[in-house]
């Protein structure tokens, strides 16, 4: 049994972030994300899942912040995802800026909503996993002058 290798989208325009929500995150909000597909390179699959999550190209370049992690399935993810022989995800985070209109965002079949927000709500909305995860990316994306 293995890990999944699923790429995240951290989504920036100016000061603010895209998060989705799906109708069983019962409150909680998360970047754009999906599962990489046999013969694709992260950046392919990140390009991929935000076309497909998000029906928009509209974005700058990929940009891979080098934070993994590895998260074990849990029984409430199981119940929405059937398991294909995968006991978790390893997350590869990206960054990238969106450069469209928020009503060039028509959302994918999974996905139920969608908002912008600052960096200190970030930190309110976000599942536990991804806030531990913030910190270091935020870092990253000052240092490097992307927001």
């Amino acid at each position: 049994m293995t890990y999944r290798q699923t790429v995240v989208g951290v989504i920036s325009q100016g000061k603010e972030f895209l998060v989705v929500q799906k109708p069983h995150w019962k409150g909680y909000w998360d970047f754009p994300q999906g599962g990489v597909e046999k013969g694709e390179s992260l950046e392919q699959a990140l390009r991929r899942e935000l076309g497909e999550e998000l029906n928009t190209q509209k974005f700058g370049e990929v940009i891979f912040t080098g934070i993994t992690y590895k998260q074990p399935f849990s029984f409430e993810t199981l119940k929405h995802y059937p398991n294909k022989g995968f006991i978790g995800k390893e997350l590869f985070y990206f960054v990238v800026s969106y450069l469209g209109n928020n009503e060039d965002i028509k959302l994918g079949d999974d996905l139920c909503d969608k908002k912008w927000c600052r960096e200190e709500e970030l930190f309110k909305f976000t599942y536990q996993e991804s806030r531990e995860h913030l910190p270091g990316i935020l870092e990253f994306m000052k240092l490097n002058k992307l927001i």
